[in-house]
């Protein structure tokens, strides 16, 4: 089968391969699934530049890619939630990437049954940008009817689904994007639409419940001064806090390098009195077994800014790498 994998750390263009390795074979307690379609998202570079080698260490060369669409094509023995023939879609396991590519092996625990009223190309741009979001904002922020959110980057494939599905939940949205796509994110339903280029989201928003950061940096540290007392700010943009740390099981050294690389935005959210979380999401089937639901009322639909086929891999890893997708950039395999 063709497959994408890359041999080392760097650059993209010096380390992405397309190559012909065998078929997997699933074993005892695993699916193959036909790919149709997966889905870019920013780790899948940051991987390749480094980025993830102090939490994952892959033996290379390695193939890429987490987020699918497709059909099952095997079970192993003592698999019985799918049966051959099911469409599915799905986020593989963080050590064991692999899902551009013609086939894949997964654990059935990282798959669901494919949404009936959408694509495999428009499937396999959700697991990710689902289950963070989902989990970001009921898991973690216990996010209710009637509070008020700022999404930060709603033009982008996290930012879009984030805006329905805060609007699902009957939030008060705000949202900052480019003049560009102002009635895009208007479209999703977003009641406040702050342009960046023109506009300064301190000054215009307020005493808000949750902040759920995209972006990191300084809009993160800056983003608490929007929030009222006991305010939450979500963030999936590193660096990882002692809390995700313990939650991986990683060493001492670890938590406590952790520690220190958050200690700045700890002190200024215990100053500011509101309470700060780094999440990175945990695939999980049933998750996405609810996320289908909700996809198949037509309260969410999926944005694809591009699609490219699976010998473009590079050119679409670029074309993310720049950050200035509108939506969902999908590798079309079958």
């Amino acid at each position: 089968m063709k497959a994408i994998l890359f041999n080392g750390y760097g650059k993209l263009k010096d380390h992405i391969l397309l190559q012909d390795i065998p078929t997997p074979v699933p074993a005892e307690n695993e699916v193959l699934v036909q790919i149709f379609a997966a889905s870019i998202n920013p780790v899948d570079y940051k991987i390749v530049h480094g980025a993830m080698r102090l939490l994952h260490r892959f033996k290379l060369p390695q193939t890429l890619g987490f987020d699918l669409s497709g059909i099952v094509v095997s079970v192993g023995k003592n698999v019985s939630e799918f049966n051959i023939g099911q469409e599915v879609y799905g986020r593989v396991g963080d050590t064991h990437p692999g899902t551009f590519a013609e086939y894949i092996t997964v654990e059935p625990k990282y798959l669901a049954i494919k949404p009936r009223n959408i694509t495999h190309e428009e499937a396999a741009c959700l697991p990710l940008v689902g289950q963070t979001t989902v989990q970001a904002l009921t898991k973690i922020c216990e996010a209710k009817a009637r509070q008020k959110i700022l999404i930060h980057a709603g033009s982008g494939g996290i930012g879009m689904f984030a805006i329905q599905y805060a609007k699902y939940l009957k939030m008060h949205v705000a949202t900052t994007t480019s003049t560009a796509n102002i009635e895009r994110v208007k479209a999703l339903g977003a009641d406040v639409v702050i342009d960046y280029k023109t506009q300064n989201y301190l000054e215009l928003i307020k005493d808000y419940d949750i902040v759920y950061d995209t972006l990191g940096a300084q809009t993160k540290l800056d983003s608490m001064q929007i929030l009222k007392l006991g305010g939450k700010l979500v963030s999936i943009v590193g660096p990882p806090d002692r809390a995700f740390a313990v939650r991986m099981h990683l060493g001492f050294f670890l938590k406590t390098f952790l520690t220190l690389m958050n200690l700045k935005i700890q002190r200024i959210a215990k100053k500011n009195k509101i309470d700060y979380y780094y999440w990175l999401m945990q695939s999980d089937g049933k998750l996405l077994d609810e996320i289908t639901k909700i996809v198949e009322t037509g309260a969410i639909k999926v944005y694809i800014d591009k699609t490219f086929a699976l010998e473009q891999v590079l050119e679409a890893l670029q074309y993310v790498e720049a950050g200035r997708t509108k939506g969902k950039v999908v590798i079309k395999i079958r």
